[in-house]
């Protein structure tokens, strides 16, 4: 699948009609389900809160939803200065609303994992709140987040993200040969070559006649261990011809994997960052 081109840029006063009917379509049936207030007060009020914050989420230029995330103390929130189970200091999501038009496309996701890479980044984890009814509690299950404490009508969720000061681990390695239609019987000569010198030590990946995931060329992928490093690589390094091998180690991170600690033999590509959240 081929992400839309995907931006965000800070909310202005010209946004407010935009996201005044964006909360209205995509809260109020849940509003109204879980007995809260949805006149168009308390709409402005929502909207309005913390308004130097939100962004306008964008496809191909076009406006397509609202991410509302900033740094929140415990201390300045009455709501939550009593509550032991909410830390002191964390990145607070307060609103993601997609467009009917633009969802089941990932962007939620999308938005949401800028916000995740800046709570990394600042060693703090990422609180929201999401009401019992709202289909969005599944997205933050997948990404992680755990239900800390059930109020009344919402759920209140924190993902505990990794420091950016905690050393990360180098698992294994991921090599991936590029080619096109004009390179692909070099491609497949090269895979019989592969097979044959390395056998069990790698596991060849499918033969891809299409770019997919972050590649922009057509690929096949070699998975290997730290202990066969050196081995493959300088094997690659005099035997790649002129195809292009792109690597990348697998750590738990990606994103970073890909776009921070690339390894190239031959000429570099640009990576398709977006279909890993970048």
């Amino acid at each position: 699948m081929t992400l839309p081109a995907f931006s965000l840029r800070a909310a202005t006063e010209a946004d407010h009609a935009f996201l005044l009917d964006l909360r209205k379509i995509t809260m109020t049936a849940y509003l109204a389900e879980a007995g809260e207030p949805m006149d168009d007060a308390q709409h402005w009020a929502r909207l309005l809160d913390h308004y130097e914050a939100a962004q306008v989420i964008c496809v191909e230029g076009e406006s397509a939803g609202l991410l509302k995330a900033y740094i929140k103390h415990k201390s300045d929130d009455p709501e939550f200065a009593d509550a032991a189970s909410v830390p002191a200091v964390s990145w607070y999501v307060s609103q993601l609303q997609i467009a009917p038009a633009f969802q089941r496309r990932g962007l939620g996701e999308r938005a949401l994992r800028t916000v995740l890479q800046a709570a990394q980044a600042d060693g703090l984890p990422v609180m929201l709140s999401v009401l019992h009814n709202n289909p969005a509690k599944r997205l933050y299950d997948r990404l992680g987040f755990t239900v800390i404490e059930r109020t009344e009508r919402s759920y209140r969720m924190i993902l505990n993200t990794p420091s950016t000061d905690t050393p990360r681990v180098v698992e294994s390695w991921h090599a991936h040969i590029y080619f096109d239609a004009s390179s692909r019987d070099a491609a497949w000569a090269l895979r019989e070559r592969i097979d044959a010198h390395f056998g069990d030590t790698l596991v060849l990946g499918r033969f891809h006649e299409r770019p997919v995931g972050p590649h922009p060329m057509w690929s096949y992928q070699l998975a290997f261990g730290r202990e066969q490093f050196a081995g493959i690589v300088e094997w690659l390094t005099l035997n790649h011809g002129a195809l292009d091998v792109f690597l990348h180690p697998n750590t738990g991170d990606a994103l970073s994997d890909h776009r921070d600690a690339a390894v190239w033999i031959g000429r570099s590509h640009t990576l398709r960052l977006a279909a890993l959240g970048g």
